[in-house]
């Protein structure tokens, strides 16, 4: 047999043809860079993934450059039905994209469209789309604007800029896709793709962008695949549960845990939260992350809320990790010339955050606990405290401006030595019914009077939003307690007249119903139930 080989190699020769070798599978080596170089006419240009792609929806131009650009290919553990190995092609400087057969030869993320054989064709090579396990006929070629498409190599136009050259770069070893990298503190962590001013759709970011952050409400299971109780947020300096613990590397996984609720973000078919450490992958991109799950990525998306979803849409996964220095309050205004002699006005909130932080004297804030005697909250004066407030304590913050900006400190403040009587919530409070309401006093006005205090939350208030202080009571006889600054020195009657029309027993107590033949106190006066 090698004999008759041997003579139709001479018989070729002497009549002027060259024999041609079969088609043979170019074995790369999986993480190994290579370039793939245009050979045609002595053009030595590289094929280059562009980055027109970070525009969020564009596919990456695929052309040719004088630069050696990376490829690695990976392989899928999959074959062609005749034998040729099938691989993920991947730009180097793109490690979460794909190269596929999309709108000509374009990279993002990984679909069914990302699956090639690589043939060695006489010393040149030839990049063929794979569908399923079939060889299609298809190959990487080049046009006369120097565009790589995905097409039939017997489209003329494209022939003659067909011939490929594939050559390992960078030593005999692998090189690593993606350096590596850790991360740890406290972060805002904003996604670049999500524009809350573009109608409700998912748009590139122009200069705002969507801050990751948690919520309380009941997801119900409309929302099923959507992050559940993680919503998106565009005022995170003033939402303390945009502020995530973030540790780990890529090598072994990364936990975020949401301060506001303690919890770690969990994912197990639908996105949560749970008192374990659940740890996700991330991969770099340029100065932004991308949170992934396996193949998929946690992304933007937009369902009647904007939320966040797992899928294969890296264009929306581009994340920003921005370390959580600061936290902004609002405070409203309080102006009653009648209370106190116009002492208490200013601008007033109260706060409690799951973190410590520092503010500046100079600035006219001013931070106070509250004190309970009778129907009053008695204002401390403005607390030195090294002009710190420690984490998980209530405070009444009084200042001269209605925005403030707090440092979060990264190391532990003592506890105040103060009398405190104020608690707080890092979580939305639900208040189901009129009974629960009658136990929290948060801040407001008496309905009568105007004057500033703590009082029970009105009849269409349905929650103690999260990161406010409030006192709370088992029972207590009086709806409103008003502000005072000082000392305790009396204590006070009941506060009555109040337009809730609230109705007491004769011990002060407010009561929800009344008992035929009984005697009660309502608007200051006595009547019977008859």
């Amino acid at each position: 047999m090698k004999k008759i080989t041997f003579l139709l190699t001479l018989l070729l020769m002497y009549v002027g043809v060259t024999p041609m070798m079969a088609e043979e599978n170019l074995d790369v080596k999986p993480g190994v860079q290579y370039t793939i170089k245009n050979t045609y006419n002595g053009s030595d240009r590289y094929v280059y993934a562009g980055d027109n792609r970070k525009t969020g929806y564009d596919e990456g131009n695929v052309d040719l450059t004088n630069n050696k650009y990376k490829f690695t290919f990976e392989e899928t553990g999959n074959t062609t039905s005749d034998g040729f190995k099938i691989y993920y092609i991947r730009p180097v400087a793109y490690p979460g994209d794909y190269m596929r057969n999309y709108d000509g030869v374009s990279h993002r993320e990984k679909t069914t469209s990302a699956t090639w054989c690589v043939i060695d064709d006489n010393g040149t090579h030839k990049i063929e789309y794979v569908n399923g396990t079939s060889r299609s006929g298809d190959y990487w070629v080049v046009n006369y604007d120097d565009a790589i498409s995905c097409t039939s190599l017997a489209t003329e136009q494209f022939l003659l800029k067909s011939f490929l050259k594939i050559e390992q770069v960078g030593g005999s070893e692998p090189e690593p896709e993606v350096p590596s990298f850790s991360l740890s503190g406290l972060y805002r962590i904003k996604n670049k793709c999500m524009d809350l001013s573009k109608d409700g759709q998912n748009k590139q970011a122009n200069g705002q962008g969507a801050y990751l952050g948690s919520t309380y409400h009941e997801v119900t299971a409309a929302w099923a695949g959507m992050l559940g109780d993680v919503h998106c947020s565009t005022t995170s300096l003033a939402d303390a549960g945009c502020v995530w613990m973030v540790e780990g590397d890529n090598a072994t996984g990364f936990t975020f845990k949401n301060l506001n609720n303690g919890l770690y973000l969990t994912y197990n078919g639908n996105f949560g939260f749970s008192s374990s450490e659940y740890k996700f992958m991330m991969e770099q991109n340029e100065s932004y992350y991308r949170i992934k799950q396996g193949d998929n990525y946690v992304h933007a998306a937009y369902a009647g809320i904007y939320a966040f979803a797992l899928g294969e849409q890296a264009d929306k996964a581009d994340w920003e990790f921005i370390p959580a220095t600061e936290l902004q309050v609002n405070l409203n205004e309080y102006v009653n010339s009648g209370h106190l002699g116009g002492e208490l006005n200013g601008y007033y909130a109260t706060l409690y955050l799951p973190f410590d932080v520092t503010y500046t004297s100079a600035s006219g804030l001013g931070v106070h606990t509250i004190t309970v005697d009778g129907n009053n909250a008695w204002l401390s004066g403005a607390l030195d405290q090294s002009y710190g407030i420690p984490a998980n304590t209530g405070v009444v913050l009084k200042g001269t401006a209605d925005t403030y900006t707090l440092t979060i400190s990264t190391s532990a403040l003592p506890a105040l030595s103060e009398s405190n009587d104020l608690m707080g919530t890092n979580v939305d409070l639900n208040l189901s019914s009129e009974a629960e309401k009658m136990q929290y006093y948060v801040l407001g006005l008496d309905n009568n009077s105007g004057k500033l205090g703590l009082r029970n939350p009105s009849v269409n208030v349905d929650k103690v939003p999260a990161n406010r202080a409030f006192l709370k009571f088992d029972s207590y006889p009086v709806n409103a307690l008003q502000f005072m600054v000082g000392e305790p020195t009396a204590i006070e009657s009941v506060v009555t007249g109040n337009s809730d029309s609230a109705i007491y027993d004769l011990s002060g107590r407010r009561v929800l119903s009344t008992v035929k033949g009984s005697l009660y106190i309502q608007n200051g006066k006595k009547f019977i139930v008859e």
